[in-house]
């Protein structure tokens, strides 16, 4: 399935801050019941960098006992707010190395000119989530307890994001706006990903 992804990050210093983000998100909107889950992605490009040139990624995620792969391409950030468009497909092995063996195999097949892939990183994350409802958007709010392990170190990362789903998307905007306003942190504009890529 193809989608364009739009959402707002937001990194904190410590897992404290989802308290303050989860109060933020609360006030005057439906939040239902927070999903706790752990997820595992490990990210890929080929020999040449190709993917790492061309700004996109390529993960392998297991969660909840699923695989899945997915295309992040090369998106746009501007004034916190982040775009770009992904592929997902699921895999339907449900082994660490037939999933391995199945997503080279689509990547190969979805990808132009993809081959060789090897792996670049990995993020663990401990991740909560739930939807959030106004009079007049719905969007999935994310807070992310993450390791990044490259070759070189593990680095710690805290990670909010809201991500818009359906509705008036201005008035997402401006909802996030408050949000930033409320809880004193701006949006980022650098992402787990290019975390990792920054420190291999």
């Amino acid at each position: 399935m193809k989608r364009l992804e739009q959402e707002y990050k937001w990194q904190v210093p410590c897992k404290a801050f989802f308290k303050v983000f989860r109060k933020a998100f609360s006030q005057g909107t439906d939040v239902s019941n927070i999903v706790r889950y752990s997820i595992t992605d490990r990210y890929f490009d080929d020999n040449s960098f190709a993917l790492s040139r061309a700004k996109s990624a390529l993960r392998l995620r297991k969660s909840n006992k699923q695989y899945e792969l997915t295309l992040k391409t090369n998106g746009k950030n501007k004034n916190g707010l982040a775009s770009r468009s992904e592929l997902t497909l699921k895999i339907k092995a449900k082994t660490a190395q037939g999933a391995l063996k199945e997503f080279k195999t689509l990547a190969t097949e979805n990808i132009k000119g993809i081959k060789d892939l090897h792996s670049l990183f990995i993020i663990k994350n401990k991740r909560q989530a739930c939807d959030i409802k106004t009079k007049t958007f719905s969007a999935q709010a994310v807070f992310d307890d993450c390791n990044i392990c490259t070759t070189k170190k593990t680095i710690k990362l805290y990670e909010i994001e809201l991500e818009f789903f359906e509705g008036s998307f201005n008035d997402f905007k401006k909802f996030c706006q408050k949000v930033s306003l409320e809880t004193k942190v701006e949006p980022c504009g650098i992402s787990k990903v290019a975390t990792a890529v920054a420190n291999l």
